[in-house]
């Protein structure tokens, strides 16, 4: 349920105010999928804030290493 609670939102990502706030709660969900999905759809974001940016940083060290290398792509993608 979860997982697809985010695969749904990352279709609104880019337009959806609450979708960045679930996307950074979704960062700490227990399952590696939500978790990399979450980064995904933070990465479709044209803008992010601060908190974001942060928990971004700090999926670069997630136990996943799937999540790790999407995290990595992501922040280097928004620090362009």
């Amino acid at each position: 349920m979860r997982l697809a609670a985010v695969e749904g939102l990352i279709a609104i990502a880019a337009q959806s105010p609450v979708a960045e706030p679930a996307f950074v709660t979704a960062l700490g969900d227990t399952d590696s999928r939500v978790r990399l999905h979450a980064v995904r759809g933070l990465g479709r974001r044209s803008a992010l804030s601060a908190a974001a940016r942060r928990a971004l940083e700090a999926a670069r060290n997630d136990p996943d290493e799937a999540v790790r290398v999407q995290a990595i792509k992501v922040l280097r993608k928004i620090s362009r």
